[in-house]
């Protein structure tokens, strides 16, 4: 299989050669690329319209997520470990999901949790080995582990949320406040 890196990102800089990447010195080859801009970036993969194209997100970003719907529907399969699309309103998985069978591309995701477990994929391969899965039970979220271990009614459950976000994990309490 041969794989052509086409495009990279970051925050600061971009790149899109259809030449190719060279993986050896891509770090290289992206300080030298233009200022990022996500919509950009992301009208030149769709406007180059290059056969089999994979678009992978390795961010945690909404920004990142919110232009996967504009990929699949130009048949750009999406390969995310990016927990917002997959976590967000389930009508919007759902539709993510739909455009991919429509557009014949493939929206696939991987998140990990508890302590970088990859559960989707391992129960996915339970489930195609002819396994069947009768019950889970797990806290699989450290933040949510943090809470129920801090929280014994003595303090408000807000107060040991707020502890949670002053020790170093704001990002993963967000919607417990």
């Amino acid at each position: 299989m041969q794989i052509n890196i086409a495009g990279l990102s970051n925050s600061r800089k971009m790149l899109v050669s259809e030449d190719g990447i060279e993986p050896g010195n891509w770090k290289e080859q992206l300080d030298g690329g233009i200022t990022a801009n996500l919509q950009q970036f992301v009208n030149e993969i769709i406007s180059r319209n290059l056969r089999n194209s994979i678009f992978v997100d390795i961010t945690a970003s909404e920004k990142v997520a919110a232009v996967y719907e504009q990929l699949l529907e130009k048949s750009i399969s999406v390969v995310a470990c990016n927990k917002v699309a997959a976590s967000s309103v389930y009508s919007n998985y759902q539709k993510l999901k739909s455009l991919a069978r429509e557009f014949n591309c493939q929206f696939l995701f991987e998140t990990n949790v508890g302590a970088g477990l990859p559960v989707i994929a391992t129960l996915n391969d339970l489930i195609s080995s002819g396994d069947t899965i009768h019950k889970m039970q797990a806290v699989l979220s450290g933040t949510l582990n943090f809470v129920f271990n801090n929280y014994n009614g003595t303090k408000k459950f807000a107060e040991v949320v707020k502890q949670a976000q002053d020790e170093g994990i704001p990002n993963r309490t967000r919607g417990l406040t």
